[in-house]
């Protein structure tokens, strides 16, 4: 099989397959004509052909694959020696394009490049990062870039958001400020304050302010993510007692008790004690009648369990005691008059350290047990003394501890490494207790359930976190809030709880170590005894030692929980941001308009999801006085000459000087499209935010916006309105179109992609979304042309538009391609031309061969030429390669010909240069009556010096809807 690359023309796409006969294809695509100039290349040698009988043809075919098949416009009817040179050429560019390997744009990676302000959907406030500052035309609906990372405060509990925005280049006029769509100023709490050129909140006043001044000072922030919400939790809250635990290797403690939670009790880096970590190798169970006492207080903290005889040598202090079947019963006394006696029950099953041993010596003794019941002191405080209770409290309990041969004892000091709901990891326990080595080694890695108690020691901080910075922080803010409010509710009332939190900060050096004072700061959330809403603490610190690039710091609760409250406490604290911050010491941006924002979360503003600031802007430009003078003083306007003159003038955009711009052309023709439209459609309202858009480009986009194209005349800047013509602007004819260039087609009331309707979009100012007009209105439409405007933000600019398309579709009939001399280059896309019918030219081609020494005006040709019709024309290809043409006669005989005059340059002969003199030979007379076309396309200039058109027959219709907006 052989790879083919096949392209049927310069400009298409070319079609990739594999064949097994590559001769047997292109009999396929061409039939028995062969197409002269098809130019056949082998990748694999780079050999090429440019075969012309069929010897050739098999010889090219059977080439080494990969092949690079290349076949030009035109047939083997209209094809000549100059377009074969053409061509040729042509053919090359392609090639090169299709080996040549795609690199990578570095200039676009990751860069977003639209502005919000040209989106057609979610228009959001984002940084555009290295992308090029919006410069905006007339008026249009402004999403400002965000110029910085937005930072959140907190204003009295309440979230604020405060963010530095750019609209753009220049001047404008502010109409509206809206978040979304809702006014600003109908937001409670929201500030907008908007900066024109040469000003900034760091020097002189805003040009519109609403809401409330902004004080805050202008910084650059960034967020550090290692701080994320983490809580502040209190010294004494990290302890979890006697539930059921496995250990396992190398460092993992799981829960059995699927309400644990570590996230609750503990964070990352905590220092904790295990204690009662031990595992035994068995049970020892103790059976006994037993009586039981309690501590006479609300919340008992001891109970004791007395038992006959002397048991000193079985329990002793830091055993943790197993009760099971532990019903007890007691006589009680009911409450009121009659005072009768009943047998209360109750039950303590459970297990409590023991604190205390005591014997009492007798007959036969008693053993006394005391244990601490804190964990479980609801199931003893029914029987204690102060209750209504009469006698003693009798049970036949099952004692149970671990043997006392013990297998490995996982206690110690440890420090958290994560937690996970009921996993807990520690960070390297082997090297605290080698038993944790034992465990793996004999036990198989895991433990039996065991029953320990883990609580937290030492201070509890959240960091150290180490933040750096390629410029000088001198400033830290901090917020620190509590999600679910900050109080205390016992059922009645309800009282404010104020929590207490301390920072620190510490200045590093180049290599990370610590240098200078660690800086304290101790602050609070306070609390509220109406609200349960959040309450939070923003501090804003500036740093003690100075600017630097490198710091670290923590944070941690200073607030012990309040275990003697008697109801609920709700006083959870989380470290939620820490922005690291660089003075921004600018006194101003230049030439730009900025705008300063703070808004508040009220529950107001909680319907807006995401950061929608925009507003409605009209630039403001320099208004003519005449000439090419200008006022100093700007004015709002949506004039497209102001813009134009403007953009020319920019030295970022054209940097054009007055001489190279035609200003009263410009603006003539602005008031010529007002008056013959009768609406002012001369508008252009669109934002330029694209880097990679040259002059020429942003140009003829301004231009095609108000009908119009734009063009050079020499160096000067000039536009042409494409209106309803009578005149046409140059005829072609014989004398100044390449004979056998030229190629009708008919396109029988449409266009080549078979258009039969138009969806033309265009932003309706009023919702400022996209709307789209159909016509037909019925969108009946089976292939309709979808076009998306630029700039068009009228109704009226828009409905001309749509029904210019459609008018389009509708009455073009005739399609005329041909190559041009170069006069040509005076005309401007849809520009009125009359073209005579010159597709059977019968031209005939060929090389000069020889001059005569007498005559110079006498030449040789290579083929015959019949001279019988005449009169002719000849085209020669100078060894400039540009065409030059003039009249020719017979010269004596068919290969002989009579210049009408000399050649401009020498002409030369067949071997003795590269580029021989050729020749085309074409009839003068008998062409069609000229037709009026209008120019849709203008290619590059050919080698040759002649110029690519392409145009479709003029007709009044396609301007009929011109006048619909004239009374």
């Amino acid at each position: 099989m052989t790879v083919v690359k096949f392209l049927a023309a310069p400009d298409g796409e070319y079609e990739e397959v594999e064949v097994s006969d590559v001769r047997a294809f292109l009999l396929q695509k061409f039939g028995r004509r062969w197409p002269r100039g098809t130019r056949i290349t082998s990748m694999l040698t780079g050999r090429q052909m440019v075969p012309t009988n069929d010897t050739e043809v098999s010889e090219a075919c059977a080439m080494p694959g990969p092949l690079v098949i290349e076949v030009m416009p035109g047939g083997p009817e209209t094809w000549t020696a100059i377009a074969v040179s053409l061509a040729i050429s042509t053919a090359s560019m392609i090639l090169t394009a299709i080996l040549e390997p795609k690199t990578p744009n570095a200039t676009r990676r990751n860069v977003q490049h639209e502005s919000p302000n040209n989106g057609l959907s979610q228009r959001t406030n984002e940084m555009r990062i290295n992308g090029r500052i919006p410069d905006i035309c007339g008026q249009t609906r402004s999403t400002p870039d965000l110029l910085g990372e937005t930072y959140r405060i907190y204003d009295n509990h309440v979230e604020r958001e405060i963010a530095y925005m750019c609209v753009g280049r220049g001047a404008y006029a502010i109409h509206d400020v809206r978040d979304d769509t809702t006014d600003v100023d109908q937001i409670p709490g929201m500030s907008v304050e908007v900066y024109g050129p040469n000003t900034s909140p760091n020097s002189g006043s805003p040009q519109l302010r609403i809401g409330d001044a902004i004080t805050l000072p202008l910084v650059g922030a960034k967020r550090i993510n290692a701080v994320n919400g983490q809580t502040l939790a209190p010294q004494d809250a990290g302890r979890v007692v006697r539930r059921g635990m496995v250990f396992s290797s190398p460092n993992v403690i799981t829960s059995q008790d699927p309400e644990i939670d570590f996230n609750e009790y503990f964070v990352p880096g905590d220092t904790i004690v295990i204690t009662g970590a031990a595992q035994a190798d068995g049970t020892f169970i103790q059976t006994a009648d037993a009586n039981f006492e309690v501590e006479d207080a609300p919340i008992p903290e001891w109970g004791e369990v007395t038992l006959s005889g002397d048991h000193t040598a079985v329990w002793e202090i830091g055993d943790l005691m197993t009760i099971s079947n532990g019903t007890v019963t007691w006589e009680a006394v009911t409450e009121g008059g009659e005072g009768y006696v009943y047998t209360a029950y109750g039950n303590v099953n459970g297990m409590y350290p023991v604190v205390d041993v005591d014997f009492t010596p007798g007959t036969p003794g008693v053993t006394t047990i005391r244990l601490d019941v804190t964990l479980n002191s609801s199931a003893w405080r029914p029987f204690r003394p102060g209750a209504a209770r009469q006698g003693n409290v009798e049970g036949t309990p099952t004692l149970s501890r671990p043997s006392d041969t013990e297998q490995f004892d996982l206690s110690g000091t440890y420090t958290v490494n994560t937690m996970s709901g009921t996993t807990l990891t520690l960070s390297s326990p082997a090297s605290v207790n080698p038993d944790w080595t034992v465990m793996e080694d004999d036990f198989g890695g895991s433990s039996m359930t065991l029953y320990p108690v883990i609580e937290t020691v030492g201070e509890r901080w959240v960091g150290w976190f180490e933040v750096q910075s390629a410029y000088e922080i001198s400033r830290m803010i901090m917020n620190v809030v509590a999600l679910n409010g900050m109080y205390k509710d016992n059922g009645r009332t309800q009282y404010a709880r104020t929590v207490w939190f301390t920072i620190q900060i510490e200045k590093l050096d180049a290599n990370g170590d610590p240098t200078g004072l660690v800086q304290t700061v101790n602050q609070a959330v306070v609390g509220s005894s109406v609200t349960r809403a959040m309450r939070a603490n923003t501090i804003n610190v500036e740093l003690d030692d100075g600017p630097g690039k490198r710091w670290r710091v923590r944070a941690r609760r200073t607030t012990d929980s309040d275990t003697d409250f008697d109801g609920s406490v709700v006083d959870e604290i989380k470290w939620q941001d820490l922005y690291i911050c660089a003075p921004i010491t600018n006194s101003h941006f230049g030439d730009v308009t900025t705008v300063y924002a703070s808004s508040f979360a009220t529950d107001g503003a909680l319907a807006i999801k995401e950061r929608k600031l925009n507003m409605l802007v009209t630039r403001k430009r320099p208004q003519r006085i005449s000439g090419s003078t200008f006022t100093t003083e700007l004015y709002e306007t949506r004039n497209v000459a102001d813009t134009i003159a403007a953009i020319c003038l920019d030295p970022k955009i054209g940097n054009r000087s007055p001489a190279e711009i035609d200003f009263d052309n410009i603006y003539d023709t602005a008031w010529e499209i007002r008056d013959h439209f009768g609406v002012d459609v001369a508008q252009f309202d669109y934002t330029i935010d694209k880097d990679v858009l040259s002059f020429e480009e942003t140009l003829s986009m301004i231009a095609d916006a108000v009908f119009c194209r734009a063009y050079r005349r020499g160096s000067v800047i000039r536009l042409f309105f494409e209106r309803e013509n009578a005149n046409s602007a140059i005829l072609f004819n014989h004398r100044n179109k390449v004979p056998g260039s030229e190629v009708r087609a008919d396109s029988f009331g449409g266009d080549a992609e078979g258009h039969d309707g138009v969806e033309y979009q265009w932003i309706d100012p009023e919702t400022d979304t996209p709307t789209t007009i159909y016509i037909p209105s019925d969108q009946s439409a089976i292939n309709p042309m979808r076009k998306e405007s630029v700039g068009v933000r009228t109704y009226e600019q828009a409905h001309i538009h749509a029904w210019r398309l459609y008018n389009k579709l509708r009455y073009q009939n005739e399609v005329a391609t041909f190559d041009a001399l170069p006069e040509a280059n005076l005309l401007t896309l849809s520009e009125r031309i009359s073209v005579a019918d010159n597709t059977r030219a019968n031209a005939q081609d060929g090389e000069i061969t020889w001059v005569s020494s007498d005559n110079p005006r006498l030449v040789g040709l290579s083929q015959e030429v019949d001279w019988s019709a005449g009169p002719y024309v000849i085209f020669l290809q100078n060894s400039d390669r540009q065409v030059e043409v003039m009249g020719v006669s017979d010269g004596g005989g068919p290969r002989r010909a009579l210049l009408e005059r000399e050649p401009r340059t020498p002409i030369v002969l067949r071997g003795e240069g590269y580029n021989p003199t050729g020749f085309i030979i074409g009839s003068a007379s008998g062409s069609r009556h000229a037709r009026p076309f209008l120019i849709t396309e203008k290619g590059a200039t050919n080698d040759d010096g002649t110029i690519p058109l392409t145009a479709i027959n003029y007709d009044a219709r396609y301007y009929a809807n011109d006048l619909d907006f004239i009374e």
